[in-house]
């Protein structure tokens, strides 16, 4: 499939404003993407399941840095309004 890996940043209407990352484990690339977060600043952090690590973007989709495989990092998140898991339930 040539979406997988990719994670879609939509508007309030639903519609796609920005489809960003590919299938892949270099840097920036995603395996499997699953549980998100945002923080207050739009950093978004993407769990990437099969790469077993977190990948970090800003708002537009821009890739940051990993955590993960070979490190232990603790994330604390607050101010969150809510967290889209896997399947499109919130939290």
């Amino acid at each position: 499939n040539q979406d997988e890996g990719r994670v879609a940043i939509l508007n309030s209407n639903l519609a796609v404003e920005t489809l960003f990352s590919q299938s892949g484990s270099d840097a920036g690339e995603l395996n499997d993407p699953g549980p998100l977060a945002a923080s207050i600043n739009n950093t978004l952090y993407v769990g990437d399941v099969k790469n077993r690590q977190v990948s970090i973007f800003n708002h537009q989709g821009l890739f940051l840095y990993t955590i993960g495989k070979r490190e232990v990092v603790t994330v604390y998140l607050s101010n969150i309004d809510f967290i889209l898991m896997s399947g499109g339930n919130r939290a």
